[in-house]
């Protein structure tokens, strides 16, 4: 994608395989970028309480979960050799 002139240098992770550390790892050793994890370990179910909440009309915009639930935590990107 970034021989087609997108500037990717950091990937998001969210459900299942985002927690596993060595899945994480290796996609970051990889592609060389920074992995971004959601705070929120179950980002999926909150995503979909949160649809579900704008549906119903319980919330008049989307915006008001983003920054506490969506904001996220960096992981480095280290070999597996560093983490030996």
């Amino acid at each position: 994608m970034n021989r087609a002139g997108h500037e990717i240098t950091t990937l998001l992770m969210c459900g299942g395989l985002s927690k596993n550390p060595l899945f994480v790892q290796q996609h970051a050793d990889v592609t060389g970028f920074a992995v971004v994890l959601p705070r929120e370990q179950e980002v999926m179910v909150v995503g979909s309480a949160i649809l579900a909440a704008k549906a119903s009309g319980h919330v008049k915009t989307l915006w008001v979960f983003f920054p506490p639930v969506f904001c996220g935590r960096v992981i480095l990107a280290l070999t597996l050799a560093c983490l030996v």
